[in-house]
């Protein structure tokens, strides 16, 4: 990284090169494009990310980032600053948390599925490829260490592997994915081609979800998908629908002990700050230990919430065991659960419950 000279003087320009393969001057274009990857290298691995953050966070600060690359020599991409920038666009912090929650649910709504494919036979995996990418945005690995690598980076909507692969098996690359607290959640699908009971049998203990046996149909394949998926979106809408009892563990509609440990410490972490109003994603990241997109991918996996819309009925929730206590007003209530606007806290009531906050009181006289 170079700190370079001056060329104005409210300007600060950083540059930070390497001598790697360098990127073809056709593909420069899109290279700060989300999801977009350059040709493939097999000894490379990543989801097309990385670029495209640090370009939205440059945009955020009013900074201006490009590159220069040439092919067999390397690259050097550059950062323009401001100095002395006084950001007068930027919003406060409550505002900016509302904000950041709409754009969450834009994206949750707009965004594709992500699919992680792990297959060694670049045949097959091509073809699932092309059978999917229609529908889902498709990650790709060749083995189950790859594959691993893939899903702790991008913590995919569902994982489909192969079961025989080098470095790595299906199997074990399934325990691993299902003992994780990131990863816990994915369902996955083992492609094999043989469907006797002993491979079936490992496959559930190592926690996979559902199998194919090859050759299998493309139409199958996306039955299959679909039909995992939707089974996540009910359970997430039976763990928020407010019911405290959850589905033992094993049952379809189960989550496991690692997911159902995570929710309970979740809660705890919400309502031992529940007099905060500044509950989000950064302050709990930082209380669970995890980073700020694999807490926001694991409780849209777990709930299909945002972190926002989950506190908010973390705190509706006893909000209403307060109200059914019949020990303190509506006012008093919100102020308790770190709602500062009555007005606010009314809005959130009626649309976790149907029912407006006056109205639940006197329900029962």
């Amino acid at each position: 990284m170079e700190l370079c000279p001056n060329y104005a003087d409210d300007l600060q320009e950083f540059a930070i090169s390497d001598t790697g393969r360098g990127i073809p001057q056709a593909e420069q274009e899109r290279i700060f494009e989300r999801y977009y990857q350059v040709a493939k290298n097999n000894n490379v691995s990543g989801t097309g990310i990385g670029l495209a953050l640090v370009n939205n966070l440059s945009h955020m600060h009013d900074a201006k980032i490009f590159m220069h690359s040439t092919p067999g020599e390397g690259s050097t991409f550059y950062l323009q600053l401001k100095l002395n920038h006084t950001y007068p666009q930027a919003v406060h912090a409550e505002v900016f948390t509302k904000q950041l929650d709409i754009a969450a649910n834009v994206l949750s709504e707009n965004s594709k599925s992500i699919v992680l494919v792990v297959e060694d036979d670049y045949d097959i995996l091509d073809y699932i490829s092309r059978v999917l990418s229609t529908e889902y945005h498709v990650l790709t690995a060749n083995n189950g260490k790859q594959g691993l690598e893939q899903a702790f980076n991008a913590i995919p909507d569902i994982i489909i592997s192969d079961v025989m692969m080098p470095e790595m098996d299906g199997f074990e690359m399934s325990k691993i994915v299902k003992n994780d607290l990131r990863t816990s959640h994915i369902p996955i699908i083992l492609l094999t081609a043989k469907d006797g009971i002993e491979s079936r049998r490992e496959g559930y203990a190592s926690g996979v979800d559902s199998y194919l046996v090859k050759p299998f149909s493309a139409s199958l394949l996306e039955s299959r998908i679909l039909n995992l998926l939707e089974l996540r979106r009910k359970l997430a809408k039976s763990l928020v629908s407010g019911s405290k009892k959850v589905e033992p563990s094993g049952s379809e509609n189960s989550i496991s002990s690692i997911d159902r440990v995570f929710l309970e410490k979740v809660n705890k972490v919400i309502k031992e700050n529940i007099l905060s109003d500044k509950i989000d994603v950064i302050f709990l990241a930082d209380r669970l230990n995890m980073s700020h997109s694999t807490l926001y991918r694991k409780i849209k996996g777990l709930t299909d919430m945002t972190i926002n819309e989950f506190t908010r009925k973390v705190k509706m929730e006893v909000a209403a065991e307060l109200l059914d206590a019949g020990n303190h007003t509506i006012s008093e209530v919100a102020s308790m659960v770190g709602m500062n606007s009555l007005a606010y806290f009314k809005q959130c009531f009626k649309e976790q419950f149907g029912i407006s906050a006056n109205d639940y009181i006197k329900r029962d006289k």
